[in-house]
């Protein structure tokens, strides 16, 4: 069964990167027996195993992101598939584990999506949508009925990517009571008023961004879904706003959700190479079960600042030797001659050695620069961060995201305010293991 399905959508278009820094195009014509190798590893890896390169894991979810996104009929076959060889898997490294021992222990690392029913989805401040590309991530079967999203340029993103979902606006007008009801609402509500990049005026915001946060708990309050997860900066646990984080979750506790699980969670201690920092919170109707942990294990960090960047990025990136003196004056940089493409720090003038990429913020921070390995002539290689680039580094991969013709300021904006689609991915799948 598996090898006929393989075979249909070994035929059938791409839908993720061509671009061979990933070495995922040279896979789609490998041996089934290959790339089904590459999926149980990745199957392991989402199963809490540990020292499966990360590689493989990267393949194996290029690989199942296609298929997917070819075939839904393929979800429930090839997670049968790869429960099968696991469980022989088990048997076979355990030795003496009975049918039994090997199913139970299958179960305690494993949740596999298709044991769960479709969760329904709301999202809001929906931004490009990356509470839904995290989802397709996770592989937890669901249904996005909504967003909220009031700008405009976002709104016309998710029109283009997400074309059958309607999007209701502006959270503040939205009539909670005309809402589908759903399972699980999500929202990165406006992180400016906590963020040290703000104002940090918190509710006295004068947007009205930092009260936002009762918009969502006004909907919750009318719909009552099973779930919430929520995302803002970490700004928001410190003690300046403590008297809002304490009111939130007072709230979330008068209206049956127990105690909120929350963490501040690192992208790149899921993989990507990026120093981004965000508190994540999540709540049940009903409480959380006793020992539930909102913090995914952390994995060891395989790939570097340049493995992200581009081939060959548009030469309107790049700085004149002028504005490279310049930048070495103003900043008191001795020299931006590397052996491997790193990051520049404007805000804290320092070049990043450990080839991390500092927080992908606003365009109008002005706050990073790609240094680059210097050419023949030996001279200093300078540029902005590329749309493209912006994007990898918040989880994506070349083509998924369409940017509907969209200006570099206004892209860069979205990912500046954006989730990192492959920390949600691990992080939902991570939660709904344990419910």
């Amino acid at each position: 069964m598996i090898n006929e399905i393989i075979t249909q959508i070994q035929t059938a278009p791409a839908t993720v990167t061509e671009n061979p820094k990933f070495k995922v195009r040279e896979h789609w014509d490998a041996p089934i027996e290959y790339q089904g190798q590459l999926v149980l590893h990745h199957l392991r890896l989402c199963s809490y195993g540990t020292g499966i390169p990360h590689y493989f894991s990267e393949l194996a979810e290029a690989i199942i992101n296609r298929w997917f996104g070819v075939l839904e009929a393929v979800k429930s076959p090839l997670i049968q598939f790869g429960r099968e060889h696991l469980l022989n898997e088990l048997r076979a490294e355990a030795g003496t584990l009975t049918d039994e021992e090997a199913a139970a222990e299958y179960e305690r690392f494993v949740h596999f999506p298709d044991h769960m029913q479709q969760v329904s989805v709301f999202e809001g401040f929906a931004g490009y949508g990356g509470a839904s590309f995290g989802l397709r991530r996770s592989g937890i079967p669901h249904v996005v009925i909504g967003m909220s999203e009031f700008d405009p340029f976002a709104s016309q993103l998710l029109a283009q990517n997400f074309p059958n979902i309607h999007n209701w606006g502006d959270i503040t007008k939205i009539n909670a009571e005309e809402l589908p009801d759903f399972d699980l609402f999500t929202g990165g509500f406006p992180c400016q008023p906590f963020s040290s990049a703000g104002m940090q005026l918190g509710v006295e915001d004068p947007y009205g961004r930092g009260t936002l946060i009762y918009h969502i708990l006004r909907i919750v309050q009318a719909k009552h879904p099973q779930y919430l997860l929520l995302e803002n900066v970490k700004g928001l646990t410190q003690k300046k706003f403590a008297d809002t984080f304490e009111n939130i979750k007072n709230i979330l506790r008068d209206l049956g959700y127990g105690e909120l699980a929350y963490a501040v969670l690192n992208s790149k201690d899921y993989g990507i190479p990026q120093n981004r920092e965000r508190l994540w919170m999540f709540a049940r109707l009903g409480g959380l079960p006793v020992g539930f942990d909102i913090v995914p294990p952390k994995e060891p960090l395989l790939r570097r600042f340049g493995d992200l960047l581009d081939d060959n990025p548009p030469q309107e990136l790049y700085l004149s030797q002028a504005q490279i003196a310049h930048l070495k004056e103003k900043h008191h940089i001795d020299s931006f001659i590397v052996e491997e493409p790193l990051c520049f720090d404007v805000y804290n003038k320092k070049i990043k050695r450990d080839a991390i990429c500092i927080t992908i913020t606003q365009p109008e921070h002005n706050s990073l620069r790609v240094i680059e390995v210097p050419g023949p002539d030996g001279l200093e290689v300078v540029r902005k961060m590329s749309i493209d680039e912006q994007f990898r580094f918040m989880g994506f991969e070349n083509g998924e995201l369409n940017y509907a013709g969209q200006s570099y300021s206004q892209m860069s904006k979205r990912a500046g305010n954006g989730w990192d689609v492959n920390l949600v991915g691990k992080l939902l799948r991570h939660i709904f293991a344990q419910l």
